[in-house]
């Protein structure tokens, strides 16, 4: 009787761990207990290029804004976040995703000017403008140039139209940096980086030019 009730005993125990099992198999995934993140609480981008942040351990981005939207620009897409950098500053991503709030810091950096090397412009001793989209020189038929007040250059085009002025606001005598000269083409002013004078010889005076939108502009006069 006593083996028996110890064999009923046994398959009852093993029918319930089967009855868990069966349980447990059917229950959802327990969760991990995991909160949002960012992959990166921080970033830093060139001016004109982008980079993605991705959010972790969420199922959806229910909203991502920048605090300054003259800076970056930002897409979702996914769990993903692109962020386009527009100009030179700093600002903050808002991300809510499963109700967490998250926040990334973003730089964004002008990109790096090259170096350029002149000394070629310095061995050419043609009087010239040359910029990227234009190039006028002295001897070319129908090109004007004119300096007065050892300051003040200014090129014209008879055929184009073209006309150039570019005032250095201050006696030309010695090589270096001009503290605040402008430049207009064709009646439109073009915003200035910094302008140096390379070099003020019996030779002639070169002009290195460099624009805020990165365009190098050389001036030579060197046979007036």
């Amino acid at each position: 009787m006593k083996s028996i009730y110890r064999i009923l005993t046994g398959i009852i125990t093993f029918l319930y761990f089967i009855s868990l099992q069966s349980c447990n198999d059917n229950d959802e995934p327990i969760s991990s207990g995991l909160r949002p993140s960012l992959s990166n609480d921080s970033t830093e981008i060139i001016v004109g290029e982008c980079d993605t942040l991705h959010v972790l351990d969420a199922k959806a981005i229910i909203s991502a804004t920048a605090h300054d939207t003259t800076i970056i620009d930002i897409k979702t897409a996914g769990l993903n976040i692109f962020i386009t950098a527009l100009k030179e500053g700093k600002t903050i991503v808002d991300i809510l995703a499963d109700g967490t709030r998250l926040q990334c810091a973003v730089k964004v950096s002008e990109r790096p000017i090259p170096p350029y090397d002149f000394s070629k412009e310095l061995s050419d001793n043609r009087c010239r403008f040359s910029s990227q989209s234009l190039t006028l020189y002295y001897d070319t038929p129908g090109n004007i140039f004119s300096i007065w007040d050892n300051r003040k250059i200014e090129i014209i085009n008879l055929d184009s139209l073209h006309h150039i002025l570019f005032d250095a606001k201050e006696n030309i005598t010695t090589n270096g940096q001009q503290l605040s000269p402008t430049l207009t083409i064709n009646n439109i002013e073009i915003p200035i980086s910094e302008a140096t004078v390379e070099e003020h010889s019996t030779r002639g005076t070169w002009f290195n030019i460099l624009t805020k939108s990165h365009e190098r502009i050389v001036i030579a006069i060197t046979n007036l």
